[in-house]
């Protein structure tokens, strides 16, 4: 509080060690005696935007950085944020702000009804003006004396989501306004007859509505279906809200819940009523009278995510926050590795090993060591222990006791190898773990060990057969070294029935990284998909389940890379350059897991 500038615009969310700025909105809540917010205030509420799969799975945490303080930043009429973003933000929004109806996300409807009803003498209630805003600059008006329906179609029904709409009642003694997100129309009968609510409208549980319905009573706020009352009203601007998640649909009137039921209610649009009765009459005064409506918006709810806390101030760091990212050159010290392709590295106390590789026909089976904290190459001398032989197109993996384990790849004829050895990197020493698996021989596949497993996981690559989508687990701990393969299942699963996504197929030249908790495959290559593979997977070890993560709605087609090199990170993971469709590329990319 009292910390960031007059508007509270002088903000960028982001999250950990993710150079991307995050879309927000900032909620406008102004003074009200029950629905706190105001700026700089303990209660300043933003809505910010999160890549899909953030948050998993449900119950998982996700820290989220705030930084603020610019000076330059969202003062007006000045410098405005431009990730300050209500359309990106939300599912539907409309704050009335281009002036005008016909540029909101509402258009005039008819309503269900029996019988047809003259059409009032006023052709529309409904207008944008300046007259009352909630905030910024303009609000829907209704006008006295008229009856109408407005409706916004959401692009796809939704069942898990917040509704919210800010609402001027005028406290009249007749009324009939309110809000659904799922009230019916029917289309016009002509004659130029509009056509009204009729009783299998909002009286029905599949409708909800919450606003003024004076018919069911008149000194309070009501909420359907069945109409009830529920807190008592006054003149003045009120907070209507409908959230659907989770199995439970609850309504609440200024932050009051006024009803909770059973059952997720799926949202196909935002209707507002003004002046309509439910029976086959038009009821006398229900349109004496005059309201607003304003900030208008549906935000959908994943289960487990919602409204958290910042941390306290006391905890706030003072930064120099750029933009920007950008590559430098890294100077290192002490004699550095022969130049070399298709090795393999591993981080484990701070220090990089780097093992094999091939270069001009010659394959390197020797270990470097990279300490991060002096920027310091050195060569391992191997202790003691047979040697395995050089190769390249393997893969290296690193398990919790500090051993980095080497499986297959090709040695300096192409011949492949089958072969799996591990390097103590406490004592320098090689030992063979096995000559031959079930997996036979295998180049340019991927490999993982998850936080303190001792299983390995071995996907795709090219083996005896070409290339393959088989999935193995290496048990690290049994003597001999045993491999499975759980392509099928892990032995729950139907074996005759693939459990893998169909869209992970054969292929070579990914990426796999783990957790404590999961595997992540991405990437590469096959003969029938030689421009490359661009979807992430997911494997979650503790239920032998793969799944494919898809990428959030705008964020286009997945980015198809082979032969490039990723790291996993909080939140997601990093993919520096790499072929696609035979091109090198230099770009990077990060994916939020």
């Amino acid at each position: 509080a009292n910390r960031m500038n007059p508007t509270c615009l002088d903000v960028v969310f982001t999250l950990p060690n993710n150079g991307e700025e995050l879309d927000f909105y900032l909620d406008p809540i102004g003074e009200h005696p029950t629905v706190p917010g105001r700026c700089n205030s303990n209660a300043t509420l933003y809505f910010v935007k999160l890549p899909a799969g953030t948050v998993s799975p449900y119950q998982s945490q996700q820290m989220i950085e705030m930084y603020y303080g610019n000076p330059t930043l969202g003062v007006f009429p000045h410098t405005e944020n431009e990730y300050n973003l209500p359309e990106s933000v939300f599912y539907m929004y409309e704050g009335f702000e281009r002036g005008s109806l016909k540029d909101s996300m509402f258009e005039e409807s008819e309503a269900c009804t029996q019988t047809d009803t003259p059409r009032p003498d006023i052709d529309t209630p409904f207008a944008v003006r300046k007259s009352l805003p909630y905030a910024g600059q303009y609000s829907l008006s209704v006008t006295w004396g008229g009856v109408g329906v407005l409706v916004a179609m959401a692009r796809a029904p939704v069942s898990n989501y917040k509704l919210r709409a800010w609402f001027y009642d005028s406290a009249a003694a007749n009324s009939s306004h309110f809000v659904s997100p799922d009230f019916g129309t029917c289309g016009n009968t002509g004659g130029g007859h509009i056509l009204k609510p009729e009783a299998a409208g909002p009286l029905e549980a599949i409708s909800t509505a919450v606003g003024t319905y004076t018919l069911s009573h008149g000194t309070r706020f009501c909420v359907a279906s069945p109409w009830e009352s529920t807190i008592d009203r006054y003149a003045g601007w009120h907070l209507f809200e409908v959230t659907s998640t989770r199995g439970r649909t609850t309504v609440t009137i200024d932050n009051q819940e006024v009803k909770s039921v059973p059952g997720e209610n799926a949202l196909d649009r935002v209707l507002l009523n003004a002046g309509f009765a439910v029976d086959d009459i038009l009821m006398p005064g229900l349109n004496l009278n005059h309201a607003f409506w304003d900030e208008i918006s549906v935000v959908l709810v994943e289960p487990g995510v919602g409204q958290s806390n910042a941390t306290s101030m006391a905890e706030d760091v003072p930064v120099s926050m750029t933009s920007g990212r950008s590559w430098y050159k890294l100077e290192t010290k002490g004699p550095s590795p022969p130049p070399r392709f298709a090795h393999s590295s591993v981080v484990y106390n701070g220090t990089m090993y780097v093992y094999g590789g091939e270069r001009s026909a010659y394959t390197f089976n020797d270990v470097w060591a990279f300490d991060f904290a002096n920027s310091t190459w050195s060569f391992v001398t191997p202790q003691s222990g047979e040697l395995p032989p050089g190769r390249y197109d393997h893969t290296a993996s690193v398990t919790a006791d500090g051993r980095m384990i080497v499986l297959g790849g090709r040695d300096a004829s192409n011949a492949a190898l089958g072969d799996i050895w591990a390097f103590n990197l406490h004592s320098h020493s090689w030992s063979r773990m096995a000559q031959s698996t079930d997996m036979g021989t295998l180049f340019s596949h991927a490999a993982a060990i998850p936080g303190n497993a001792t299983d390995m996981y071995v996907f795709g690559g090219y083996s005896e057969g070409g290339f393959t989508a088989a999935l193995h687990r290496c048990d690290l701990s049994a003597v001999p070294l045993r491999c499975y393969n759980i392509t099928h299942g892990c032995g729950s699963q139907d074996p005759s029935n693939g459990w893998l996504p169909d869209s992970l197929k054969h292929r070579y030249e990914h990426t796999a990284f783990a957790d404590d908790r999961y595997m992540y495959i991405y990437g590469g290559a096959s003969r029938s998909e030689s421009y490359g593979f661009g979807g992430v997977y997911k494997f979650t070890v503790s239920q032998c389940y793969m799944e494919e993560i898809p990428l959030a709605e705008g964020m286009g087609s997945p980015v198809a890379r082979y032969e490039h090199v990723a790291g996993l990170i909080d939140g997601g993971f990093y993919v520096q350059g790499g072929h696609a469709g035979g091109d090198y590329f230099d770009d990077t990319f990060y994916y939020p897991v």
